[in-house]
């Protein structure tokens, strides 16, 4: 099975090469123009217009390009156009390394004809910093919107071109339409007219490059290119060196297939009898690429990306970690724990996704580590984390703890760290803060030996008992047997009943005592338990509304009802450790919210139309498709699919195989590394098949397979029976 072709279908059309640079405008206007015209983003700005490429006869008039057929995969866009004079033009849009966007033609005509192709952009003079010259390359720096260093931006024909041009123009449409540039009227039979070889920026700056090609009987190609890149990054031009992979495949586009397919070699292989299940899997691995930073860390992924955030991070390290290389999570963990300040706190930029009750509430970085750690081990990767995790373990305990050992956070839009401000405005002690403090205290706590720092173990095992009474006391609400938030001065118990009250399921913060709060409520289809689960209020109540409605107004980040994948990840781990804790009966439910929450994914029952918005309808899973997020990866969809479809679970004693029953004919999970090891699973109904570094062991579905594994010099030491 070929992933990218799997995936491939027509009607999406975001491309990257796994840079940071991506193109993936959330609400596109120009797909059916040849080119790049829609913008692009690179680490949260976004950069647009790039370029178009227009047909000319020898005249310079216009060769209309009618689109007729569009097929995108991870790979690449390509594109086939009728054109006015009765050729045939196909073009393969790719993202390159080097932050290249290219446009590959192949062109064929029914007779020998002579045309001429322009590669041309329009560029707003506020957004230009300098003048823009030709040197070989149309060359131009673009202002950062951040306020940053600018762009260093290139347009160019690879081979060479025919003839150039710079043109200066008062107002313009910013449509990639031949006929509203200056080149339009200017034509010679030479091509572009010459002139000067730099200009200073006006209120729209044009520049274009040229090449002439005689279409014999076996047709003819070119490729236009455009390189944006940091100048602290900057790379050779286009021109001047074809982008990595080009020297070993045919076309750009098999450089770029050929890149893909090694991606796809570095994570497990993973067939299922579930359409919806196998292609949820390799969708997820194709936008984690996508959306990608490289070396830089990794950045959350939308529609356009946005900045990093640390739950965003947190996320993607669980899902990374089943890559074969561990490289790429932990440098989505460093990008992080490089932003903490030295006094432990977290800059605003950071701040993670608002939940039901809070925003900013703190994220579950402990358990990102330990989850990454239990399947890669490394003492050095964990000593380097443990300072600065340490160091914002301490900012809580500062400023976030109260008198009674709960965690406080502010309510609505106020800055993280703006501690004036927030108390101010309100605050509480928050169900999903206190989880993710006592996670982090918790992985601290079995850290601190292999982090070298032996004498700091009493001292997070104390800070999370001391929470962990507080949740019990103090949160647990006997009455609605529910967790719910805390007033931080009055002490009372706040708030609706929300989904982040079952939080706490996902460690030993709740036992077998709080397991009916747990089944009548999350598991009540007349409240949480929807068609499509977990609604994030309950459907019963007065507030509740399907599109996040308050006072009648859809809101941006709604918790009054929708799905929010981010929290179904969270419920998913809950209800998994209580049905191997202590309610097996619970097994089937996991199963079940696993494959809901994967089916929200699809519209409608298209196995292949995928997507992966912010939330969803509770009731009919519908996406919030007006939203900027079409590819968003603030969950951890690929970890339960391996961890609850395939029943992979590392932990501090070894390895347990153990898939819930999800009633499948067939589930194939091959090549993952656990700690040096490599696990295949296979399922085929009943009976479970592991094989451990060759050696195959047989199961049955709901017996566990528990496999030992040599501590070696990274693995956990024994801990205490925390999750």
């Amino acid at each position: 099975m070929d992933p990218i072709e799997l995936l491939a279908r027509d009607d999406r059309w975001q491309l990257s090469a796994g840079e940071g640079l991506v193109f993936a405008p959330p609400h596109p206007l120009w797909l059916d123009a040849p080119g790049f015209w829609d913008p692009a983003s690179l680490f949260g700005d976004e950069i647009g217009p790039l370029f178009t490429v227009t047909f000319l006869d020898d005249d310079g008039a216009e060769i209309a390009a009618h689109l007729t057929t569009r097929r995108w995969s991870p790979a690449e866009l390509a594109v086939e156009y009728r054109l006015g004079n009765g050729a045939t033009a196909a073009e393969v849009r790719t993202v390159q390394p080097g932050g290249v966007f290219a446009s590959e033609w192949r062109i064929e005509a029914p007779r020998a004809t002579r045309m001429h192709l322009v590669a041309w952009t329009a560029q707003p003079g506020t957004a230009l910093e300098g003048a823009m010259r030709y040197d070989g390359t149309v060359v131009f720096r673009r202002r950062a919107a951040a306020g940053g260093e600018p762009y260093e931006i290139a347009l160019a024909c690879m081979g060479g071109t025919t003839s150039w041009g710079l043109a200066r123009s008062e107002s313009a449409p910013m449509h990639p339409r031949w006929g509203f540039t200056p080149f339009a009227a200017q034509w010679t039979s030479d091509g572009l007219p010459p002139g000067a070889a730099e200009v200073d920026a006006a209120e729209v700056t044009y520049a274009a490059v040229h090449r002439a090609l005689f279409v014999a009987a076996e047709g003819t190609s070119t490729v236009f290119a455009m390189r944006v890149a940091s100048p602290v990054a900057a790379r050779p031009s286009p021109a001047a060196s074809p982008p990595a992979n080009a020297a070993h495949a045919a076309t750009l586009g098999g450089a770029s297939r050929r890149r893909w397919r090694d991606h796809f070699s570095r994570v497990p292989a993973f067939r299922c009898s579930d359409p919806y299940v196998e292609h949820c899997y390799w969708y997820r691995w194709s936008s984690l690429e996508l959306l990608a930073a490289g070396d830089l860390g990794v950045c959350e992924g939308t529609g356009h990306l946005h900045r990093l955030t640390s739950d965003a991070a947190a996320c993607h390290t669980r899902e990374l970690r089943w890559m074969r290389d561990p490289d790429v999570a932990r440098r989505a963990v460093r990008t992080v724990l490089a932003a903490v300040r030295e006094d432990g706190s977290i800059p605003w930029q950071l701040r993670g996704a608002r939940t039901p009750a809070t925003s900013n509430a703190l994220t579950d970085w402990g358990g990102a580590v330990l989850a990454l750690d239990a399947v890669h081990p490394d003492d050095g990767f964990v000593r380097s984390a443990y300072g600065v995790l340490a160091r914002h373990a301490r900012w809580i305990f500062r400023e976030r703890t109260t008198n009674v050992g709960l965690i406080e956070v502010m309510r609505g839009e106020v800055a993280f760290d703006d501690r004036d401000r927030w108390r101010k405005q309100g605050s509480v002690c928050a169900v999903d803060a206190a989880v993710a403090a006592y996670g982090l205290f918790v992985a601290l706590g079995r850290l601190a030996l292999r982090a070298q720092s032996p004498q700091d173990a009493p001292e997070w095992d104390a800070a999370a008992t001391r929470l962990a009474v507080a949740v019990r006391e103090r949160m647990w609400d006997p009455e609605w047997r529910l967790f719910r938030d805390v007033h931080p001065k009055t002490g009372k118990r706040v708030g609706p009943r929300s989904a982040v009250c079952f939080y706490p399921y996902r460690t030993d913060l709740a036992d077998a005592r709080h397991l009916a709060g747990l089944e009548d409520s999350l598991l009540d289809p007349d409240a949480f338990w929807t068609s499509f689960p977990v609604a994030t209020a309950p459907a019963n109540d007065v507030r509740f509304s399907r599109i996040g409605a308050r006072a009648g107004v859809r809101g941006d980040a709604p918790f009054s009802g929708p799905v929010v994948p981010l929290v179904n990840s969270h419920l998913i781990d809950a209800l998994a450790r209580v049905a191997r804790a202590y309610a097996p009966h619970l097994r089937p439910h996991v199963a079940h919210l696993v494959s809901r929450t994967i089916r929200l994914f699809f519209e409608g029952a298209d196995p292949v139309r995928i997507g992966s918005h912010e939330f969803y309808d509770p009731v009919e899973g519908r996406a919030s498709a007006h939203r900027f997020a079409s590819d968003s990866t603030h969950s951890w969809i690929i970890d339960a699919i391996v961890q609850y479809v395939a029943g992979v679970r590392p932990h501090e004693a070894g390895l347990t195989i153990d898939p819930m029953p999800f009633g499948l004919e067939l589930v194939d999970l091959s090549g993952v590394l656990v700690r040096g090891h490599t696990v295949d699973v296979r399922i085929e109904g009943e009976r479970v098949t592991a094989t451990i570094d060759g050696t195959r062991r047989e199961g049955r579905l709901g017996t566990p397979m528990e496999i030992a594994m040599e501590r070696g010099p990274g693995a956990f030491p024994p801990g205490p029976a925390h999750a």
